[in-house]
């Protein structure tokens, strides 16, 4: 397995993913609301009803999508995100980890080198 570091990249790279995920999953949520209320404030029978469908199916994908892009920022695998099929719940579960990426990094010289290998660092939490 690659340390951390290889993964991750940079603390530049760890925010971009952050704000990237956080925006893909205002997005989601707010496409999956409006895909499903949008059939009953325009009525069954609308033909443009048929768009609620297509943004629920956004919403879903972009959910999904955000949740892996925050596990992989928090240093774990994007698979993790399949807890967002709990929906909140799973968002709330993916909070909760720690942060391995913060836990396993070593500590960054002003050069912006790394003076040991992230398994050797001994955490004091």
């Amino acid at each position: 397995m690659a340390p951390i570091i290889q993964r991750m990249g940079s603390v530049e790279k760890k925010k971009a993913l952050q704000q990237s995920a956080g925006i893909k999953l205002v997005v989601a949520l707010s496409t999956i609301v409006l895909g499903l209320f949008l059939p009953r404030l325009l009525g069954p029978q609308n033909p443009l009803a048929v768009a609620g469908l297509v943004l629920l199916l956004v919403g879903v994908v972009a959910w999904y999508w955000g949740l892996g892009q925050y596990c992989v920022s928090k240093g774990y695998s994007g698979v993790l995100a399949i807890a967002g099929i709990f929906g909140i719940f799973g968002l709330l579960l993916i909070l909760v980890l720690t942060d391995k990426w913060r836990l396993e990094a070593p500590p960054v010289m002003s050069e912006g080198v790394y003076p040991r290998q992230p398994g050797n660092v001994t955490t004091i939490v």
